[in-house]
């Protein structure tokens, strides 16, 4: 009995190894039929050991390809920020193209040499320096004060205008204001299209980008209503009564017709900012017809649309030099010339230094020039921006 029971178990054991090894069969004909898929795709296997093996690393693969993929599908979420990028390009070539359509040429710098005081934000910008700008300063003492304080530079007239006084009596002289200790070099000439504002002729066609607009800002305690400037040419190297831009009103505004000179006003009590168009200033002082007026200069120019290069009725000796070398304000009272070759005199409405009388004070924060406006008013001292 025991012995059939032992039969007994040893078939049964019999059969449960059998039952082990057709379950490892079973195995790899199921793992082959996707070796046989991956073969397809690969290359061909030539032992089965080889196919397990490439079973092992399909397997690996499959999972580096899901993760790759999942990788992929991470990616394809970020399309937000891909749009994004697309949008900032779009805007700045609109930008680009706007500017384009302005301007086709570059522009010179902001010229401000003439920021006043002893401790200057312009100075601080490597601009200029008060110590440059006493050195080259020329002014007749007997006549003229200057204070110097931090961010301006205030002067007192110590005895009243007489006719016959020099020319430059009451004036700060600049004779050479050609330097290596500054980049700047102050341009004359159009700020941009040539002919700007006055005509549109020449826009897209002619870009000139040099200095054409002067700000001034001041306090002017005197019941004069005008300045001028005298400037000197690289080409000419001298003072020529036609290098002259006067008619530069101060607080009390322009006229309004031919019979109004505007010669005074009520002095100011705080300091106020001023800005000129130089080329058109240049004009009223040097020009050969028979106007007798700023009202007369400023009818020709809106007659003709445009500001000649000097011709023979209208003349503007502004924009007539590579750079100005030298340069005199007439903060006290406007200087203009005499009787031009035989023609008007601009004296007549354009120089207003016998309203200069003793203890007559003026202090002025800075002189800048521009090719614009806009670049003029985007300058600020520190006084200035202390006062806003």
């Amino acid at each position: 009995m025991k012995r059939i029971l032992s039969l007994i178990m040893v078939v049964a054991m019999l059969f449960a190894v059998l039952a082990l090894v057709g379950c490892d069969k079973d195995k790899p004909e199921d793992t082959t039929t996707e070796a046989t898929t991956t073969e397809t795709t690969t290359s061909d296997t030539t032992t089965e050991t080889t196919t397990e093996t490439t079973t092992s690393e399909t397997t690996t693969e499959t999972t580096t390809e899901t993760t790759t993929s999942e990788t992929t599908t991470e990616t394809t979420t970020e399309t937000t920020t891909s749009e994004t990028t697309t949008e900032t390009t779009t805007e700045t070539t609109t930008s680009e193209t706007t500017t384009g359509a302005i301007t086709t040429g570059t522009t010179v710098p902001l010229y401000a040499r003439f920021d006043f005081g002893t401790k200057t934000k312009a100075e601080d910008e490597g601009l200029t320096s008060h110590e440059y700008l006493t050195s080259i300063l020329k002014y007749n003492a007997e006549y003229l004060a200057i204070e110097y304080t931090e961010d301006t530079w205030v002067l007192y007239a110590t005895q009243d205008y007489k006719s016959g006084l020099d020319v430059d009596t009451f004036a700060l002289c600049f004779e050479n204001i050609v330097t290596y200790d500054f980049d700047a070099e102050l341009m004359p000439g159009w700020g941009a299209w040539s002919g700007a504002p006055f005509t549109t002729a020449n826009v897209g066609k002619s870009w000139v980008g040099k200095h054409q607009y002067m700000q001034v800002r001041m306090l002017n305690a005197t019941n004069n209503n005008m300045m001028s400037i005298h400037f000197m040419k690289a080409s000419d190297a001298s003072w020529s009564h036609a290098q002259i831009a006067t008619c530069m009103y101060l607080q009390g505004g322009a006229p309004a017709s031919a019979s109004d000179k505007k010669f005074t006003a009520d002095p100011a009590t705080e300091f106020d900012t001023y800005t000129y168009d130089v080329n058109f200033l240049a004009g009223v002082a040097y020009y050969k017809n028979t106007h007798s007026s700023y009202m007369g200069w400023v009818d020709a120019v809106k007659a003709a649309g445009s500001i000649s290069n000097g011709s023979t009725t209208q003349g503007n000796n502004w924009m007539w030099s590579p750079t100005i070398v030298g340069i005199k304000f007439h903060f006290m009272g406007a200087y203009a010339a005499g009787t031009n070759n035989g023609n008007v005199s601009q004296a007549s409405f354009g120089d207003t230094r016998a309203n200069i009388k003793q203890g007559n004070k003026v202090e002025i924060d800075y002189v800048i020039f521009g090719s614009s406006i806009d670049q003029l008013d985007a300058y600020t001292s520190y006084l200035e921006d202390a006062a806003k």
